[in-house]
């Protein structure tokens, strides 16, 4: 039998669906949908399409036991009448009122039954590549991400819809070759670029299109490593050389700078504010500080009375749309390398009490601090987000006279400017990263401190990241660190002029109760000495 012009493609096999007048009562339509059996090129009559969905069956339990009413109900139409065609329908008065009703009530269903009933096609249709990208995407359904976080695969399928199957939707997979997909990226990228994605909605669609090859090669069809790889090539805002401006950004405060940060006294909620940079300079984010509690800060007694103190990192704070969110390593959107132990610095120790203390002074109970977060100036207010605390960072720097270096700019035309940069949050952390390498910190301590990018070839630096050896091991360094009370980081500068009269080297020991930073300058006299 020739293919009806109602006929078209149904996952992996072929649907008719048309509109006609109902035959038992007037003035009403009838919406049909009918399944075509490969075999004759006709619609399924009750008897073959009920002993084909059995069979299938065996094959497909999973399948089958979604459309289990479906197949019951079958059998006792074939029972009554085999000989009939098998059909859905449901009616209207109207041929467009039949048709949405039709597509809203029966068009899922008779697609359950379809994805069961041509299972062998499809699977078949798919090795061979002879599916649309279109067409799997809507074969897959709700499998297709599956695996993400339910916010991620909302966003995902959101990105595939809107920037991906317009542009690929229609290609058969055995089509997508390298040339031809390089070509369909590019216009993945101008799509994006003129509908100017943000950079995370960019994020979404290369996992989106990584994704949707993964899951076709896992589906049977083998050539999808190309698609895997140039997803890569899907492009984040060009933006500005980070790497060349951090160069000529501020590196570190100096000295003053540092005193006069810690000094500044005519600001509101000074104690809070202090709390704050002193968690800051012990390597937690503000995202960090927004979602730990004080009770999850825990004390070591060491030997000699002396406490450490830690705080181990397992969430942070982000905003979505209008509300704050914690995540934790449960979270694929976790940075695992956040997951670490924040060792406090003896000062850092020093301020936190002092704060405390000043909390129970304002009446609140240690049950009430307890569940308080870093971040909460008292007890069941409003969450204290990340940007806030960035702000009001910010202001702290301002108040303390203290900006970050011009930045270079270049004009279209060439000429180059300087762009003066308010001192933010971010000029603390390179701060409180020299700080740390002046009390001896090395290259692991420094990614174990701050939740730096971790490397393959540093992973066995970081078996042990988590333990309280470690923890202490780490503080036995920070304690180096100048106290609070003689103003943190406010070095001392000292000039030896060692002469050797020897001829041979000579070994000079500086011996200090905090870090020592040497540099070395060779001095020598009229006679070249």
């Amino acid at each position: 039998m020739s293919k009806s012009k109602n006929d078209t493609d149904c996952m992996g096999g072929t649907k008719r669906f048309y509109v006609r007048p109902a035959r038992d009562q007037k003035g009403q339509q009838d919406a049909i949908y009918q399944l075509i059996d490969p075999k004759t090129g006709a619609p399924y009559t009750n008897a073959t399409i009920v002993a084909a969905l059995k069979e299938r069956a065996a094959e497909q339990p999973a399948l089958a036991e979604m459309i289990a009413a479906d197949i019951a109900a079958i059998e006792r139409k074939a029972k009554e009448n085999p000989d009939a065609k098998y059909e859905m329908r449901c009616r209207g008065k109207t041929a467009q009122e039949a048709t949405r009703r039709a597509k809203k009530e029966l068009l899922p269903r008779i697609e359950r039954m379809a994805a069961l009933l041509f299972a062998h096609y499809w699977k078949a249709n798919i090795e061979y590549g002879n599916v649309t990208i279109e067409q799997y995407v809507h074969y897959a359904g709700d499998a297709l991400f599956s695996g993400e976080t339910a916010d991620a695969r909302k966003h995902m399928m959101s990105a595939l819809r809107t920037f991906v199957l317009p542009v690929i939707g229609e290609m058969r997979l055995r089509d997508m070759d390298s040339t031809t997909q390089t070509q369909l990226i590019c216009k993945v990228n101008h799509l994006l670029s003129r509908k100017k994605a943000s950079a995370s909605y960019r994020g979404y669609a290369k996992r989106a299109y990584k994704g949707l090859f993964a899951a076709i090669e896992s589906s049977g069809y083998g050539d999808c490593a190309t698609g895997i790889q140039l997803a890569d090539m899907i492009a984040k805002i060009k933006g500005k050389n980070s790497a060349l401006v951090n160069s000529v950004r501020s590196a570190h405060l100096d000295d003053d700078q540092r005193a006069a940060l810690f000094a500044v006294e005519n600001v509101e909620r000074r104690e809070y504010l202090m709390f704050v940079l002193a968690m800051i300079y012990c390597g937690m984010e503000t995202c960090e500080i927004s979602a730990q509690r004080f009770g999850d800060i825990v004390q070591l007694n060491l030997d000699g009375g002396e406490s450490c103190y830690i705080i181990t990192i397992t969430s942070v704070m982000r905003r979505l749309h209008k509300r704050y969110s914690q995540i934790g390593p449960t979270n694929n959107d976790f940075p695992l390398r956040r997951l670490r132990k924040v060792v406090l610095y003896p000062w850092a120790a020093t301020i936190l009490l002092e704060y405390i203390d000043y909390l129970r002074n304002q009446g609140y109970s240690d049950h009430q601090i307890a569940q308080m977060r870093l971040s909460d100036p008292a007890p069941d207010g409003a969450i204290v987000g990340p940007a806030d605390l960035d702000e009001m960072i910010g202001d702290l720097l301002m108040k303390a006279g203290i900006s970050e270096s011009p930045i270079p700019r270049t004009r279209k035309n060439g000429a180059v400017y300087l762009q003066a940069e308010a001192a933010g949050v971010k000029l603390l952390y390179r701060d409180a990263q020299y700080l740390a390498q002046i009390c001896g910190a090395d290259l692991p301590m420094l990614h174990a401190m701050f939740g730096l990018v971790r490397t393959e070839t540093d992973e066995e630096a970081y078996l042990d990241i988590l333990s309280d050896e470690y923890a202490v091991a780490r503080y036995l360094r920070l304690r180096r660190c100048p106290s609070f009370e003689n103003i943190v980081g406010k070095v001392n500068r000292h000039i030896f002029a060692v002469k050797n009269d020897t001829g041979g080297p000579q070994t000079v020991k500086i011996i200090s109760d905090y870090a020592v930073k040497a540099e070395w300058r060779e001095i020598r006299d009229d006679k070249n000495n």
